[in-house]
């Protein structure tokens, strides 16, 4: 295990208990602590990257109490779907913040922080420029591999086929604007006024559009009351036009583990909301729209869904759950992935461990660490707090194996661990509620 990386890993774990949310560096990390997920992967990958979303859309509810481990699970399924080949998109969202960009209930917002997060497999770096890349890329391997004689006129003639497989009576303006930007890409040299406009358009940034590159674009302005339908039509293309990129399709992962604390209000609404815009639009698409997505969300959000029989409908669970091998469950409750919670935290406190032997070249003793990760597990087993142990214990082992690097390693008894389990449950709990007061 390299020594930096497990330094920063370490370090991120003991500030806040989260993994890393960037596809790429959680590919690196999450074998370092991960426990207890490789089944349940393993089984959406057979049943859904490797079958069903290669040509449909399917929907899951991840639940978890708040710090239940979501953002880990999420993450997981992101690096997995990476590996079978699928753009993927990981969203934290903030819906309590009135007219944010990332609110999940605000379409083009929404499309917006998909598209500049979507992480490609093969490709450098993130958003719009790693998808026209790799679509340009698979299509000079297509037409090469075709034995065409005219590489730029084949590549035309797949432009114009674009205007037949997005419709704009369903996908809107999206193959005039795409095949604008893709044309530079092609070339290679300096885009054009228009394919910049074009380029700006696809990554949702219509704000950013003079009205001049609007009229290069040959394009109107979309106003406020045309920004929810156009950002629904960008995300159902979106998914559509994955496989263009030598993709099966796209992978969507939403998060709102930070800002459902309470799973009230707003946050609650904005949840449901997403849901039922994403659920129904995929539906109204008479394409095959080759998606799989993933809502993060506290058991709460169940009594809401109710409200939305369309929701209801779908989400609800007919028959066996997902714990009970039923891989088409629309919901997979995290309470149910270990049947000994405490063995799990003691499980992830030993893998901490080593990554701390890591950081620390071995200056720590491996058996005594053992011991305290196990007393700390007893610990968060047992304790009544609002709030699942699992991301506390994470954090608090983290801080502890970090502490012990400076001030000397040391054997801790419960009632200390217990103190320290605590404090860092407020502490949580007062940092999250402060990031996301509106």
């Amino acid at each position: 295990m390299d020594k930096k990386q497990a330094k920063r890993l370490l370090a991120q774990l003991a500030s806040n208990g989260l993994p890393p949310r960037e596809i790429s560096s959680a590919k690196e990390v999450l074998s370092m602590f991960s426990v207890g997920l490789d089944d349940w992967i393993d089984r959406i990958a057979s049943t859904y990257f490797q079958d069903f979303s290669r040509d449909s859309s399917h929907f899951k509810l991840v639940l978890a109490p708040y710090g239940g481990g979501k953002t880990h699970f999420l993450m997981a399924l992101g690096v997995r779907a990476l590996e079978e080949n699928y753009g993927v998109s990981y969203v934290a969202c903030v819906p309590d913040r009135p007219g944010s960009p990332v609110r999940v209930d605000n379409p083009l917002g929404l499309y917006a922080e998909t598209i500049a997060r979507l992480k490609i497999k093969g490709q450098d770096g993130y958003g719009i420029a790693a998808l026209l890349n790799a679509v340009v890329e698979k299509k000079r391997q297509d037409i090469e591999a075709s034995g065409a004689a005219d590489l730029d006129g084949a590549f035309s003639m797949y432009l114009r086929q674009l205007n037949r497989s997005f419709p704009g009576g369903t996908y809107g303006e999206f193959a005039q604007v795409a095949s604008e930007v893709l044309r530079g890409y092609w070339e290679g040299s300096d885009l054009t006024p228009a394919a910049k406009a074009a380029e700006k358009w696809l990554e949702g940034r219509m704000e950013a559009i003079s009205p001049e590159e609007y009229k290069a674009l040959g394009l109107r302005k979309v106003t406020a009351a045309q920004s929810a339908m156009v950002g629904r039509r960008l995300l159902m293309a979106l998914a559509k036009f994955m496989p263009d990129a030598g993709c099966h399709g796209l992978v969507l992962l939403i998060d709102e583990v930070e800002t459902l604390f309470t799973a009230k209000g707003k946050a609650l609404q904005a949840v449901l909301a997403a849901m039922r815009v994403l659920l129904e639009q995929s539906g109204a698409v008479p394409d095959e729209i080759p998606m799989f997505c993933a809502f993060a969300a506290v058991p709460d959000v169940l009594e809401g869904i109710k409200k939305y029989p369309a929701l209801d409908q779908r989400l609800s669970v007919q028959g066996g759950t997902f714990a009970q091998k039923n891989d088409y469950a629309p919901q997979i409750s995290l309470d149910n992935l270990v049947a000994n919670h405490e063995s799990m935290l003691a499980s992830i406190g030993v893998r901490l461990v080593d990554v701390a032997m890591a950081a620390s070249d071995g200056a720590l003793n491996r058996e005594i660490q053992v011991e305290n990760s196990r007393k700390l597990a007893k610990v968060a087993n047992r304790q009544t707090l609002d709030v699942n142990s699992r991301r506390l214990f994470v954090k608090t082992w983290a801080s502890l194996l970090e502490l012990q690097f400076g001030s000397g390693e040391r054997a801790f008894d419960e009632d200390e661990l217990s103190k320290r389990y605590q404090g860092d449950f407020s502490q949580v709990q007062s940092a999250d509620k402060e990031a996301f007061e509106p």
